[in-house]
């Protein structure tokens, strides 16, 4: 089994858009399951990332014997695995879950999948660094993954120490990221939802408004 960020159609083994393949933008989709299955000689199966977490939590983490489950994965992007009456959701072709992709501001950001607006461009790793980057916080350019995570990390030091924009810009990613995952609450009623991956490093920086914004936008506040 391969796990692949992105837009997945695990059926097919087929990848029809991923940060992580150059070029990313694919014209036709990517057969990478017939390709792995050739080049190791054994049958290769490939999903979403966010999908395979949301069923190992379920198989062996914190969701076990958990029939109605969101896992929300927020790293260098935003995934979201979906666990409906024991089993994967998938919707056709894989797209199900796509919470990175909601769009939340008409023309805004760019965003890694070539449209604008959507909501892994406000609360992503490299999102959050770009906003660092603007506010002179961290060194500008373009970096490799390493680089972004290494730049979170300073800007979550920063936060910490009392910058107020630095605090502000994670403020406003749990503020965001929030009001999003009391939507999906609200439109699948999770028994549990679980926050996981790299962006876990600045979450006692996020955490409080994330919380307050779930309680504001949930249909029963907790």
């Amino acid at each position: 089994g391969v796990a692949l960020p992105g837009f997945i159609d695990s059926m097919r083994g087929e990848v029809l858009w991923s940060a992580v393949l150059k070029p990313t933008r694919l014209s036709t989709p990517a057969p990478i399951g017939e390709a792995l299955t050739e080049a190791l000689g054994v049958p290769v199966f490939i999903e979403n990332d966010a999908n395979m977490l949301a069923l190992a939590e379920q198989w062996f983490g914190q969701a076990a014997r958990t029939g109605n489950v969101a896992v929300v994965t927020l790293e260098h992007g935003l995934g979201l695995g979906l666990v409906v009456n024991g089993e994967l959701y998938r919707g056709h072709a894989g797209l199900a879950g796509e919470l990175a992709h909601v769009q939340v501001a008409f023309d805004g950001l760019a965003c890694r999948c070539g449209k604008h607006g959507c909501l892994e461009a406000y609360v992503a790793h490299y999102a959050i660094v770009g906003q660092g980057q603007r506010a002179g916080l961290v060194p500008e350019g373009p970096m490799p993954p390493e680089g972004v995570v290494e730049a979170y990390g300073q800007l979550a030091t920063l936060a910490r120490e009392g910058n107020a924009q630095a605090r502000r810009i994670f403020e406003d990613q749990g503020r965001l990221l929030g009001q999003w995952i009391a939507n999906v609450v609200n439109l699948m009623a999770p028994q549990l939802v679980l926050l996981d991956g790299g962006g876990t490093i600045a979450s006692d920086l996020y955490e409080p408004a994330l919380r307050a914004a779930m309680n504001q936008a949930l249909l029963l506040p907790h």
